[in-house]
């Protein structure tokens, strides 16, 4: 694995063929020459150069705040100016290219790691001190989901077998919990208080 930096762009001049001249050495025609642009390492090493002395399985670009905004097997593709380069000899599972997994993901100590979920998952006891702040309880919920006058209703027997499950057995919640959102519904709770009520159960001891 070798980090090799932010790359920068510079600009430079190269003919497309050598001048004409004379016997004498004048110059009777000048070449046409072009404009390229050109990265190059903190140290004013060329890409190309660089990529060629220390070659890689695979080259990823990360952002300032970790995150993988590209991921390839060809250095050509991984010229991209003001995100660190690192290559790395193992894609770690990870895929890229056109419904590859590897974005999104972060960088973090020389491996690639899904990032933090954005509400961490709450165990029984804080998801339902939360439900109750609401005024959900669930006896109340596992009840519910078989009377059907109740907004909780499920009528398909083996999903309603599930959540029941789910909702006496489970030890953790995750924040797409399939009744959440019909809990805040029936009890008007807009989803921005939601997030807040969610991440306060999260802090629970």
């Amino acid at each position: 694995m070798r980090n090799f930096g932010k790359l920068t762009i510079t600009q430079e001049e190269i003919s497309l063929a050598e001048d004409i001249k004379d016997d004498k050495g004048n110059i009777i025609h000048q070449a046409k020459s072009v404009k390229i642009n050109v990265l190059k390492d903190k140290d004013g090493i060329e890409w190309h150069d660089l990529f060629k002395q220390y070659p890689h399985k695979f080259y990823i670009a990360v952002d300032d705040n970790k995150h993988i905004i590209s991921m390839t097997d060809d250095p050509e593709q991984s010229q991209i100016a003001g995100f660190d380069i690192i290559g790395i000899d193992e894609n770690c599972g990870e895929t890229f290219g056109q419904g590859g997994s590897v974005y999104g993901k972060l960088w973090d100590s020389g491996k690639i790691v899904a990032p933090p979920a954005l509400f961490p998952p709450l165990s029984a006891r804080q998801f339902w001190q939360a439900a109750l702040v609401i005024g959900v309880r669930e006896e109340d919920l596992s009840s519910g989901i078989a009377d059907k006058n109740s907004p909780f209703y499920i009528p398909d027997e083996e999903e309603r077998e599930s959540v029941f499950i789910d909702i006496s057995k489970a030890t953790t919640f995750n924040r797409d919990f399939p009744l959440l959102k019909k809990m805040a519904e029936v009890n008007k709770i807009p989803d921005a208080q939601l997030d807040t009520l969610w991440n306060w159960a999260a802090g629970i001891q």
